[in-house]
């Protein structure tokens, strides 16, 4: 007997009620991140003018502190919880380039927001995690030549790769890798042509 006289069962839809519930899911993850993308970079823009005077009132505090907030004064304009998460990022991590996560946030909220891709997502956070680390110990490379307290600019983990790094390849070798690094990305991202000079 032939099949085709059996019509073939459907599959029961998924119920509108779950697709609706789904894409508010995903409209309130982008919101959430667009939210936490602003709060970050409030924060850390707030630290470039205040790590000096929360240093002392968060360096080595746990989290405790944020529910003894009013026994610890700090001037981030976040309050305790933005100097906490600014010291976090900028001082004991990654340092400046830290901004670069408030902009990933941005990135991924948005689209998922508006369901609108500003720039193309995957390439832009991969070239975003590449800078994320370069900066931080091309910053912390730089600053090792001057005689400055602004060592949060390049972070703990800026700081500890370039010591590794120097005594590892010592400061020429570090020098090249980080030429390296970035004529690297340069290839990679717009295929940069390299031509020899005439030789007469």
């Amino acid at each position: 007997v032939s099949q085709s006289r059996y019509p073939k069962k459907k599959k029961p839809s998924e119920p509108k009620e779950r697709k609706a519930m789904d894409t508010r899911v995903v409209k309130i993850s982008g919101l959430l991140l667009l939210l936490i993308s602003l709060y970050l970079f409030v924060a850390f823009f707030s630290y470039l003018f205040t790590w000096d005077d929360d240093q002392s009132v968060v360096s080595g505090s746990g989290m405790g502190i944020v529910f003894d907030a009013a026994n610890h004064k700090v001037e981030n304009w976040l309050g305790i919880l933005g100097a906490m998460v600014s010291h976090l990022f900028m001082h004991r991590w990654f340092g400046i380039s830290s901004f670069l996560i408030a902009f990933g946030c941005f990135l991924v909220g948005y689209r998922l927001l508006f369901k609108v891709s500003i720039m193309k997502l995957s390439k832009t956070l991969a070239y975003s995690l590449f800078f994320l680390l370069f900066i931080s110990i091309s910053v912390a490379f730089n600053i090792s030549f001057l005689k400055t307290d602004l060592y949060f600019l390049a972070g703990s983990y800026g700081i500890q790769m370039n010591e590794w790094l120097n005594n590892v390849v010592g400061k020429a070798g570090t020098a090249g890798l980080l030429v390296f690094a970035s004529l690297s990305c340069m290839v990679i991202a717009y295929n940069l042509e390299f031509k020899s000079p005439p030789i007469s």
